[in-house]
Parts: structure tokens; sequence; C-alpha cells
């Protein structure tokens, strides 16, 4: 087991070397019987090589095949989270995605709450991002697409809860974030291509700081770090963008007044008054402990009066969502003063 571990941790380091793969693959194949118990399940994402394959020899598979394989037991092995179940389906995400990408993968990343140390099994998605050897044909992106609607269609609470960026290496060497449109994967709407929006700025500083390696070499080797006035312009992009939809669209209102939607949106503004104070990202809970510490008394109120209630105590008043537009103004008057300071 201590082999396999250390293999698994040199093929993560390296993960283009088929020596190591190879090794692993081989002391792996010897030990299936300890990992691999009766399971059909496909780890290539419906009809592909199932692990039972895996049993048969390490030598007959094809190297794009074995590749998938090697990848499964390394996930399985490493733990990367403490959920078995998170880990089962990144590993099934990570050798179906081996398949359907091949060499154009060059690393995947888990960021955003697991990342950041604020999972909630209850509540929270699967964030990844996955990094590309350049930009995705447009076969790949169908792939892609029909990779992740059968995983979306499986009985497995984590397979719907993929959210999922798909970014060329390049892009991440630059200091501030270029518009380019690239397949994403959100819950509510499956795959589709779009550019990066306003908050992909601190997606990729929790990366580089932060994201957990599942394949590739560490973030810090080739994600620049992110530049301070882009954290403070998309905060102030964010916050002025919710005061829009707020003036113009007929279903922000309604919208921000449940309980869930409105703690997310207090909790994101202490997120991006955090950045905007210190240049770096934390999670929720974190800026709103800190949010409270370092902002006016009266903002400090509003977060008490809010995360000491029941989220089932009913939808907000006119007084809340009064509180919550005077915090979005707040948040992006100070956003907005740090830009042209």
């Amino acid at each position: 087991m201590t082999a396999l571990v250390c293999l698994s941790d040199r093929y993560r380091a390296n993960p283009r070397s088929s020596a190591v793969a190879s090794s692993l693959a081989a002391q792996a194949w010897s030990r299936s019987q300890d990992f691999c118990q009766p399971r059909s399940s496909s780890i290539g994402g419906g009809g592909g090589t199932r692990i039972s394959t895996f049993q048969q020899g390490a030598s007959r598979l094809k190297p794009g095949n074995l590749r998938a394989l090697v990848q499964w037991y390394v996930i399985v092995m490493t733990h990367p989270t403490p959920y078995p179940e998170v880990n089962g389906t990144l590993a099934e995400l990570l050798s179906a995605l081996h398949v359907a990408l091949g060499d154009t993968m060059f690393g995947a990343y888990l960021v955003g709450s697991l990342a950041l140390g604020d999972f909630d099994p209850g509540s929270s998605d699967l964030d990844l991002i996955v990094v590309t050897d350049g930009t995705l044909s447009a076969a790949q992106v169908g792939q892609l697409g029909d990779l992740h609607a059968r995983f979306a269609s499986r009985d497995s609470l984590w397979s719907q809860r993929l959210e999922v960026v798909y970014v060329p290496c390049e892009v991440l060497s630059f200091t501030s974030s270029p518009t380019i449109r690239v397949p994403q994967v959100e819950v509510e709407r499956g795959l589709f291509v779009e550019e990066l929006d306003a908050s992909w700025v601190f997606q990729r500083h929790t990366l580089r700081e932060w994201g957990v390696v599942l394949y590739g070499p560490p973030p810090k080797t080739f994600v620049a770090l992110s530049a301070q006035r882009d954290m403070n312009a998309a905060a102030s992009q964010i916050a002025a963008e919710w005061l829009e939809d707020a003036a113009q669209d007929p279903t922000w209102l309604p919208w921000v007044r449940e309980p869930d939607h409105y703690t997310f949106v207090l909790q994101t503004l202490c997120r991006l008054l955090y950045s905007v104070a210190t240049g770096s990202v934390t999670s929720k809970p974190q800026a709103v402990e800190w949010a409270r510490g370092h902002l006016e008394p009266r903002w400090g109120e509003l977060l008490d009066q809010t995360f000491s209630r029941s989220l089932t105590d009913g939808t907000g008043g006119p007084e809340e969502v009064e509180a919550a537009l005077s915090f979005i103004a707040f948040t992006r008057d100070r956003a907005q003063q740090a830009v042209e300071e």
C-alpha cells in the first residue's frame, strides 16, 4: 500500500511519465483484489472500460485507457477529500476525462468550498477547474457535453453537483483575466460555452493558493498571481450588476427574499470586501467573521441578525431587502474607491 501511495504521488507530480504510470499500473494490478471489491460501474462514463478490465492485465490496455485506470487508482488511494462518495465521483470523472481529452488534459484541481474549508455535504457543489493544453476543439467540447449529461443523469448526488470550468493553461499565465470563451458546467445549466465572468479572478486565486491537485503539476508552478486591481474591479462589477438586477429584473427581488438566497448574497458581499481589503480569498464563514470585526457596526448588526436566525423563518421583508441593497451599494462603493486609489 505504501509503495502504491508513493507512486501515486509521483504520478500526480509527473502524470505524463510512462515509466511511473506503468510501474503504478503493475503494482495496482497486483493488488487489485484489495481495492476492487465487486462493482460493475463504468469508470469511463457509461459503456467505457470497466474496472474489472484492469484485473485482466494492464499490458493489454491501450495507453489512453491505461492512463484512465491509473487515474482512478490515484484518486482512490490518495483520498483528496474526507468524503468517500465524493472521492468515488471524482475518480470516475477524472478517468472519463482522460478518455475524452487524452493528452489535451493538463491538470485537474478542486476549488470552491472543498479547497477553502467550508464544504457542507448538505448543500455544497463539487467545484473543479480542468486545465487543458490549448483550446479544445468543437468535437472535444461535444464529447464533454455528452460526458456531463451522462453524469447528471446518474442516480448519484455528487454526479449531479458537478460544476467545472475548462480553461487553457496559457490563460492562467496572465496576471489579468483575458476575454475568452471556455466550456463551463453548472448544475442547473449543464455544459455551455461563454466568456469567464467577473468572479473568475477569485476562482483563479483560489486555484493558485489552495487548489487541491487531482491530476497535474502544482498550480503555483503555472498560475500567475491575481492582481489586486483586478479583484477590486471584479468586486465592484459584481455588486454593481446586482444593483442593476434589483432595479431592472422583476425576478431578482423575489429571488433575494428567499432566506438561502439572502444569506448567499450577504456572504458573497463579505467575501468581496475581504478580497478588496486583503488581496486574498477566504471561505464564506471566515469572511463573515472578518466582516463582523472590521466593518462598521451597522453591517455587523445586519450580519448578526441574519445569521442568528433559521433559514426556515420565512422570506425577507421590505426592511431586510432594503438592508441588503444598502450593503450591496456599500460594497460597490468601497471596491470602486479601491480601484481609483
